[in-house]
């Protein structure tokens, strides 16, 4: 990747490394067209990249900033944002250089916020993109040359005290990533005395939002069918989970959103304390009601060997269930599979994709709604013109009803949108995903990535699950202590969504 692409980039500054004159150097991108024309050279550097994270690739960040990010509020009406009182200031992306070869990409932006019990805005520094369109966000750095850009990152920013911002919130940081780790150590030999930070995991909101309300419905009715709950309480639970329906707002109908959560605790809290033994079987859905903040996990697939020892690895449960969803598919007519790749075709294979994701998470999805569907199809595009993307579809008697878009990257396999026809009989979506993991080890890859948030399905299909990281760093200029502001940025994350 040639520095020269940075003809019109700000002026640059040197960091210095292990105590001499470091040899990555810092340039600075503020345009949007001038980031648009960094693809081929960040496509090398993706390629040299110390991790195999899809996300950081230019097909998804340049989309993301281009369709989300430059709206007004930008990504703070999404969820990953930082709340709907925020607003994207400017694009920041810092560019390591070393010669003519640049090593490192910080892509970044600064968005003002407004917080509890402060009287103006604050200037946050985050990186582009959000939880659930790019999923994974970090730096882009060449294997082993990690430690030399973080260092040289942070004393960058930390340059007399550069007064473009206040605070700086690096999100959803794969597990595998090395930058909070590699940040500590920088920002105490960077940063001024008063410089503040902190790692902590992922969180979401907690209480009835309408997405906590469709994992309650289904723990509620999962619970009401276990064989482990007495006949006096299968029923309580039934009912309760028929009255947790959403209409069109995304509110329940029947009681506000306070009230009904606390009646759901109140009958879940009767329930355990008569019947013990279901203490289990109702943790997730009282944990959801009444934690203010609960963790965002990422579930994933790793794959054995086979296929027969994936189906081993499954509950007894989870295996008739998808024999009985295949079978029941089998009995309607004519069953078969279809994989797009780089022929996708962005009207006909988009538009059905989207229909069948619409059909299964409504038209407020956090993945595909009308504000995000410009965006996705440039992704689509992109990934499949990298050989990346595998879009299966499900047809039963020749009608698409399942559809399941996947990137294939490195030795991972990212699961990123799925979606099935309400008419059809059974469980498509099960039925699909599951045959993108058979799929997926016959390729030889290790891992598929389910996204986040442990729905039901997810739950199914896997027990392995990962929690990605945060680093908040503050300055002395904001009168919060370093909890109570990483409380209110992640908990806006989360209420964002």
């Amino acid at each position: 990747m040639e520095a020269s692409n940075l003809s019109t980039a700000t002026p640059s500054s040197t960091a210095r490394v292990g105590g001499r004159e470091g040899a990555v150097q810092i340039e600075e991108v503020r345009d949007g067209q001038l980031f648009e024309k960094l693809r081929p050279g960040w496509r090398e550097l993706h390629a040299r990249a110390g991790h195999s994270n899809v996300y950081l690739a230019h097909e998804f960040v340049y989309p993301w900033w281009k369709h989300i990010g430059v709206l007004e509020g930008g990504c703070a009406d999404r969820a990953g944002g930082l709340g709907r009182t925020s607003s994207v200031e400017s694009l920041r992306i810092l560019m390591g250089t070393d010669g003519n070869r640049i090593v490192g990409v910080a892509p970044l932006q600064t968005l003002r916020v407004e917080l509890d019990g402060l009287p103006r805005p604050i200037r946050v520094l985050c990186l582009l993109g959000d939880v659930f369109l790019t999923r994974y966000r970090d730096f882009l750095v060449e294997a082993g040359r990690e430690s030399e850009f973080v260092e040289a990152v942070w004393a960058h920013l930390c340059q007399e005290n550069d007064p473009g911002w206040d605070a700086a919130f690096l999100g959803n940081l794969h597990e595998d990533s090395k930058t909070a780790r590699l940040s500590a150590p920088a920002l105490q030999r960077h940063g001024p005395a008063t410089l503040r930070q902190a790692r902590f995991r992922s969180k979401i909101a907690g209480g009835l939002t309408p997405e906590n309300l469709t994992d309650v419905r289904a723990a509620l009715r999962e619970a009401a069918a276990s064989r482990k709950m007495p006949d006096a309480a299968r029923g309580r639970l039934e009912s309760l989970a028929g009255r947790l329906t959403l209409d069109a707002e995304g509110t329940t109908p029947e009681l506000p959103p306070e009230p009904l959560a606390k009646e759901i605790l109140a009958v879940l809290d009767n329930v355990q304390s008569e019947h013990p033994e279901t203490r289990d079987l109702l943790q997730s859905p009282a944990g959801l009601l009444r934690a203010r903040l609960v963790d965002l996990e990422y579930p994933y697939v790793p794959l054995p060997a086979t296929w027969d020892d994936y189906k081993e690895s499954l509950s007894g449960q989870t295996r008739r269930r998808l024999r009985r969803d295949v079978d029941k598919l089998a009995r309607a007519g004519a069953l078969s599979y279809e994989t797009v790749g780089s022929d996708f075709d962005g009207a006909t294979d988009f538009d059905d994709l989207a229909r069948l994701h619409r059909n299964t998470v409504g038209e407020k999805s956090l993945t595909m709604n009308l504000q995000t569907l410009d965006m996705q199809r440039e992704v689509l595009e992109g990934c499949a013109a990298r050989g990346w993307l595998r879009l299966s579809f499900l047809r039963l008697n020749g009608r698409r009803v399942a559809a399941l878009a996947c990137y294939d990257y490195g030795s991972r396999r990212y699961a990123a949108l799925i979606g099935r026809d309400a008419s059809a009989p059974s469980s498509p979506g099960m039925v699909i995903i599951a045959r993108a993991i058979e799929e997926a080890i016959a390729l030889g890859l290790r891992e598929l990535d389910l996204g986040p948030g442990h729905v039901r399905y997810k739950q199914h299909l896997t027990r392995s699950v990962r929690r990605v990281n945060n680093l908040l760093v503050k300055k002395e200029s904001v009168p919060l202590s370093i909890h109570d502001l990483a409380l209110q940025l992640n908990g806006l994350t989360a209420a964002a969504g």
